[in-house]
């Protein structure tokens, strides 16, 4: 399985591209790990894009919370988010031989592929393939569940409460390597 980061935005995703993803979805063997939009709406209400869209089901989709646990006020929330990461003060490389800050969930993403990248490729290395389903089990297996998140905003309990666990995620793999 082949593992790619992504994001894209709420105006959706380019037909060509789409249908690429749809192929990729029948083929099984890419594990999409994708930003949510920063928009401050229900995961239910995005159906465009590839976290949210049927049946795009090797996708991981990564939303945000604040440092102190709480949903940001600008990321979409809802039961289709896989992970919820902290992703305020991500230092990125900008055009020019220099570094900054951000806030958005396209920082998120990017802490879970490696990790994704690395359970795969424990199977590699033990000479067994996983499909990107497969993967996408291992990675909800390998994460930490809490009994909901509370949005200071929104005034509500949101149920997405999962935080993933790389020494979990990596206890689960070897668990699972070790079956027939």
């Amino acid at each position: 399985v082949i593992v790619v980061n992504t994001s894209f935005s709420i105006d959706g995703v380019d037909p060509v591209l789409n249908a690429l993803m749809k192929e990729l979805e029948i083929q099984n063997k890419v594990f999409l790990v994708s930003a949510t939009d920063n928009v401050a709406l229900d995961s239910e209400s995005l159906p465009g894009l590839p976290c949210f869209a049927s049946p795009f089901t090797n996708v991981f989709c990564v939303g945000s919370v604040t440092m102190s646990g709480n949903l940001t006020s600008w990321s979409a929330y809802g039961t289709r988010i896989n992970y919820s990461g902290r992703c305020e003060n991500i230092v990125a490389s900008y055009p020019g031989p220099r570094y900054g800050t951000f806030i958005g969930n396209s920082g998120c993403a990017p802490q879970v592929s490696p990790i994704s990248a690395l359970v795969a490729s424990y199977f590699v290395e033990n000479g067994k393939e996983i499909s990107a389903l497969e993967l996408k089990n291992l990675m909800l297996k390998g994460a930490t569940f809490a009994p909901g998140l509370i949005s200071a905003i929104r005034q509500q309990e949101i149920l997405y409460p999962i935080t993933l666990d790389a020494e979990k995620a990596l206890r689960v793999t070897e668990r699972a390597l070790r079956e027939p």
